[in-house]
């Protein structure tokens, strides 16, 4: 949820410096509204999430069996944003990463860049109260979130959707900067008890401003990776 405001400011900060980034062409903004759902192709995330549309795409992929904590990475384009992808099986419960995403409060404690983070209080939006799928408790609120790169900083706020020990998206109000900016994290393990937990991690945006679109392109993967490295690190911290 941090990720998009913090490649513009550091594009902002690298520009005021002169230093070169590395850009590609990216396509021409769609006039069209961006849909704010429906758009990701992630394992099973139609039938874990009450919120998503019915066209939502969706595929298996076999339950992972060993534990390891090598990352595997991937990024493509739509024709209306960018989006970034990370998989990663760690030594850890599910529940326990579930706990530590859906935690927003806490994101100013480790997530990188991230300056101030909270849930507004009795602002919980009661969508659903159970997953029709799975019968996993579900629940929507909103988080406000303050992110910065050295002297720059950018405040929005987000609607945050939740199905308890199964996925946690973030999906940006309307905002100056861009014209989307969502975060999905969905959890898979091979049984309730088990100690390893498949976490994939997908960020899709779209600027408002194209140049700031082209050069964030160059930081975006990168802060992708240190996002789930982040959140990694701190179930080592808690499970310690």
């Amino acid at each position: 949820m941090t990720m998009a405001m913090a490649a513009r400011s550091s594009v902002r900060v690298a520009l005021a410096s002169g230093r070169s980034i590395a850009t590609r062409r990216v396509p021409a903004a769609c006039p069209a509204a961006v849909p704010a759902r429906g758009f990701f192709s992630l394992p099973d995330l139609g039938k874990f999430s009450p919120f998503s549309s019915p066209s939502s795409s969706s595929s298996s992929t076999a339950a992972p069996t060993t534990a390891t904590t090598s990352l595997s990475s991937d990024a493509q384009t739509s024709k209306d944003f960018e989006i970034h992808t990370e998989k990663v099986t760690l030594p850890y419960p599910r529940q326990l990463l579930f706990n530590i995403v859906q935690d927003v409060d806490r994101y100013q404690e480790f997530v990188p860049y991230c300056l101030e983070s909270s849930v507004r209080s009795g602002e919980e939006e009661p969508e659903s109260a159970m997953d029709g799928n799975t019968g996993a408790e579900a629940r929507s609120v909103l988080a406000d979130l303050t992110v910065g790169y050295k002297t720059v900083q950018e405040t929005y706020t987000s609607r945050v959707d939740i199905v308890q020990d199964q996925l946690v998206r973030a999906t940006a109000l309307p905002h100056p900067l861009f014209r989307h900016l969502e975060t999905v994290w969905a959890f898979t393990s091979p049984s309730p008890d088990s100690r390893e937990c498949q976490v994939e991690f997908s960020l899709a945006y779209a600027f408002s401003s194209p140049v700031y679109g082209a050069l964030a392109k160059a930081v975006m993967q990168r802060m992708a990776t240190e996002m789930v490295s982040a959140f990694e690190k701190r179930a080592a911290q808690l499970s310690g």
